[in-house]
């Protein structure tokens, strides 16, 4: 099996979202310059907050906010590498495989290491993975991911184009058209985010 390394993240899977989100309501009604005192809209923004944030994590593969996540693939990676798609990797909860037994194990820490930077786990010095059966979604990855658990460790950049976002779906709320074509926050993403993700690896 080769590395395992994925860039839209078949077996990923979020299982403890963020406290909060990286936008206050506050800072969404100023933005689209909605007055404080006005409430009427309050209810929809949040659901535009939520929501810009869950696309910029999707177009940038980055957890803005703490979260827990889990990745589930068949068999340990011949190469002994595993990448995580998504960053920026916090820590390794747990690694669970299927035994030859067909009973589910949890693996020794001692057996791998994680490179953070990299978003890599992989076998630690003459270690091996254990003897498994292969099955689908036998291995799972459980990890942690995300800039911090407060609103403030958040880049400013990832900030503005959620608010980008925000502002867009609600100046054009109702129209379909407008919506989904291209915007401020599509040409955000094309000329900053690409090039915020690509300076770091990979």
């Amino acid at each position: 099996m080769s590395t395992l390394k994925t860039l839209l993240a078949p077996g990923l899977s979020r299982t403890t979202g963020p406290t909060t989100e990286p936008i206050s309501l506050e800072e969404a009604k100023d933005h689209c310059e909605i007055a404080a005192s006005e409430t009427a809209h309050d209810e929809k923004l949040r659901d535009f907050i939520a929501a810009a944030r869950e696309q910029v994590e999707n177009d940038t593969q980055q957890s803005l906010l703490t979260q827990t996540f889990t990745l589930a693939f068949d068999e340990f990676p011949t190469d002994g590498n595993i990448y995580l798609p998504m960053k920026p990797v916090q820590a390794i909860t747990s690694i669970t495989y299927y035994d030859s037994a067909n009973s589910q194990q949890t693996l020794s820490a001692s057996i791998y290491a994680l490179n953070t930077a990299m978003r890599l786990v992989y076998r630690d010095y003459d270690q091996s993975w254990p003897t498994h059966i292969i099955k689908p979604g036998g291995c799972v990855v459980t990890f942690t991911a995300g800039y911090g658990a407060s609103p403030a460790h958040v880049p400013r950049i990832l900030k503005q184009a959620m608010k980008l976002q925000i502002a867009k779906w609600f100046e054009h709320r109702g129209d379909e058209a407008a919506v989904h074509g291209a915007g401020t926050y599509d040409q955000a993403y094309k000329d900053l985010i690409k090039r915020f993700v690509r300076s770091s690896y990979p």
